[in-house]
């Protein structure tokens, strides 16, 4: 599962959160209004989070006390400037929502620029700019903002890539779904956690770094004389353990993970990798046996079973299946 963090010039302790090794992106707060937050105030996280491998991202407040004009003036300087390519990695986004946090639905209407109008304008200026910005939104300050927009104004939002913001009383990785608005079909990345803020991407490593980096996965190197072993899961499940044989299980494979392992002991792999995020766990593969061990310490017929074969790359490549029962 791919994690995204997001965070402004007054969040250090996120910023360093975000490097910790768990996280694949991260996107800043580019400005608001007229003028800039991190690449301002905190000019080097861009470079120390690239440096650590990081996909990265900016978002703007579309704060209705400016026009739209006003935000595109300030953008362009700052682009131009330092010469960036804001479709990059993980792109710009619009944040669509009140200028600040404490402020009420009462207050923002005495904005000068409340309402949809400002919204739509925002994203066909940076359209015709050439930057194709994502939105992010929730349901309720959406509706709110877009409230009396045509459905045409929908549409038009719609076809820039979803960022939701909704957290669920009790997230369930891979089940638990946002809450959809507008005239989306479908989200991109899904905020579900707040303070500190957590994203992940709608879909598999290799779809995420497709979209943003051209299909380019970061590589890995292995340790010093040890072998970097690469794979994908085509099955619907494996557990991981903390410890081979009879471990605690700690993580999860799923269909279309990336595994990766420095190591191999007794049949076990030690996984560095999964999902494209650092990890340290245990899989059975079973050399002898070609099996993956899942829910007991004895593989049963039929579990997984694993084929070895190698890969264009030079590494070793595994890749799961289910023989039927």
């Amino acid at each position: 599962m791919i994690k995204i963090l997001d965070c402004y010039s007054g969040n250090s302790h996120d910023f360093a959160e975000a490097l910790n090794g768990t996280f694949s992106g991260i996107i800043f707060k580019a400005g608001q209004g007229d003028w800039l937050d991190v690449p301002s105030i905190k000019p080097d996280w861009w470079k120390i989070a690239g440096d650590k491998g990081l996909l990265r991202g900016w978002y703007w407040v579309c704060d209705s006390r400016y026009h739209s004009s006003k935000h595109i003036e300030a953008i362009k300087r700052w682009r131009d400037a330092k010469k960036l390519d804001l479709n990059a990695e993980l792109g710009l986004w619009s944040d669509v929502e009140y200028p600040y946090y404490s402020m009420t639905t009462e207050q923002y209407w005495k904005t000068p620029y409340a309402g949809h109008k400002n919204v739509v304008d925002f994203h066909y200026l940076l359209e015709t700019n050439g930057v194709n910005a994502g939105l992010y939104s929730a349901s309720g300050v959406y509706d709110e903002i877009m409230k009396g927009a045509s459905s045409a104004d929908h549409d038009y939002l719609a076809k820039f890539r979803m960022w939701p913001a909704n957290y669920p009383f009790i997230y369930i990785p891979r089940i638990s779904k946002p809450k959809m608005f507008g005239h989306w079909n479908t989200w991109t990345i899904w905020q579900y956690h707040g303070n500190p803020d957590y994203s992940i991407f709608n879909g598999t490593d290799a779809e995420f770094y497709e979209l943003f980096s051209g299909g380019a996965v970061p590589p890995v190197d292995p340790p010093p004389g040890e072998t970097n072993m690469k794979g994908t899961v085509i099955t619907a499940s494996l557990n991981v353990r903390n410890a081979p044989v009879s471990g605690a299980i700690i993580d999860g494979l799923f269909l279309n993970d990336l595994v990766e392992a420095d190591r191999k002991e007794n049949g076990w792999w030690h996984l560095t990798m999964i999902r494209g995020v650092a990890t340290a766990g245990w899989s059975y593969e079973g050399a002898s046996q070609g099996y993956i061990r899942t829910d007991s310490d004895v593989p049963p017929t039929g579990l997984p079973v694993l084929h070895l074969t190698a890969g264009a790359d030079g590494y070793e490549t595994k890749a799961f299946d289910l023989n039927p029962l």
